[in-house]
């Protein structure tokens, strides 16, 4: 038999269709295409501060903040005042004042604390030693550890138990101390230097009746 010359019985494939083509779209134009605008956050305020950037207060908060927490001017255990002590604010002492106090707010004179000399304040509370008398325009306190030797005057006075007191209390309202310094005495003549004696003024007499 023949291979070559013999006609096949297989039947021949039928063509695969053609698969479709995939036509690209085209690009937008670039003209076309924006972004999404997104809403910028707004800045937070800086706080005010210096050349340093520490936040600094206004003068009105500063103000607001110290009469919220109050200042009080405290004196420690290793000063020594001599002479008179003036102030318009609170004090803690805890050193030694040899002169008079006088204050127009409180004053508290801790354990170490030591006068020598008259207090005057809207309260006064005692925790050390003092010694000399006392003003005050509403209260005295001299707790367990406190030590006066010297008069009270003061609308409310508490002693504690335990306290050592010396003196005489008056409860009457105190009225409040003078800041201002006290006036110059008038000078005295020095000893042995006498004033000149005025010189008697003599008698006129009219005309005509001189003798």
């Amino acid at each position: 038999m023949s291979l070559f010359g013999s006609k096949s019985n297989k039947k021949a494939d039928p063509p695969k269709p053609a698969e479709p083509r995939t036509v690209p779209k085209p690009a937008e134009p670039a003209s076309a295409w924006k972004p999404k605008s997104v809403p910028a956050a707004e800045p937070a305020p800086a706080p005010k501060g210096d050349s340093f950037g520490a936040a600094t207060a206004s003068p009105a908060e500063s103000k607001s903040t110290m009469e919220r927490k109050g200042v009080i001017t405290i004196i420690g255990q290793e000063i020594t005042i001599k002479g008179e002590l003036l102030g318009d604010g609170d004090v803690t002492l805890e050193g030694r004042v040899e002169g008079k106090i006088i204050l127009k707010k409180n004053l508290v004179v801790g354990e170490k604390g030591h006068v020598e000399g008259d207090i005057h304040g809207a309260t006064v509370t005692i925790s050390g030693k003092v010694a000399g008398n006392v003003f005050a325009e509403s209260k005295v306190e001299i707790v367990a550890t406190g030590f006066l030797e010297g008069n009270i005057h003061a609308p409310k006075i508490v002693i504690a138990e335990g306290a050592h007191f010396k003196g005489s209390v008056d409860m009457s309202e105190v009225a409040k101390p003078s800041m201002s310094p006290p006036a110059p005495a008038a000078k005295k003549p020095a000893e042995g230097h006498k004033p000149a004696a005025k010189a008697p003024q003599g008698e006129l007499k009219p005309l005509g009746e001189q003798k």
